[in-house]
């Protein structure tokens, strides 16, 4: 009898943690690009063709995660905000200035990682992104 309650509590406590592994697995997002896609970006390219280099899709609002200190000088108004679409990778990031919908120049940033969800953190360490 005490070992069936044994072999119960253990078989449970698997099953939960292999359950919460494969939950968190499941709901990751997709594989951030390495530093070196970035290389891959050139002038004149589409977005469509940015985000098949880089293999992800664009943030929406700009300068939310990363710091690009060459950026800081210009300023944040409307126009420059709206034209410039942003990616963030595993260990850098990347600003690209569109202008008529072509790559007009791209910048790497570096990662502010304050903004990470507590299942992310737990994804990295894991190592399940």
């Amino acid at each position: 009898m005490k070992r069936k309650r044994v072999l119960l509590f253990w078989g449970c406590l698997v099953s939960v943690l292999l359950a919460g592994y494969v939950t968190l697995w499941l709901t990751r997002r997709d594989t951030p690009f390495k530093s070196e896609a970035i290389k891959s970006v050139k002038w004149g390219m589409t977005e469509n063709e940015v985000n098949a280099v880089l293999g992800a899709q664009a943030e929406v609002f700009p300068f939310k995660r990363a710091l690009y200190p060459l950026i800081l000088k210009r300023g944040k108004d409307d126009e420059f905000i709206s034209n410039c679409k942003e990616w963030i990778g595993e260990e850098t990031s990347v600003l690209v200035y569109f202008d008529r919908g072509r790559v007009q120049w791209y910048i790497e940033g570096v990662i502010l990682d304050n903004n990470q969800s507590l299942l992310d953190k737990l994804r990295r360490w894991l190592g399940i992104q």
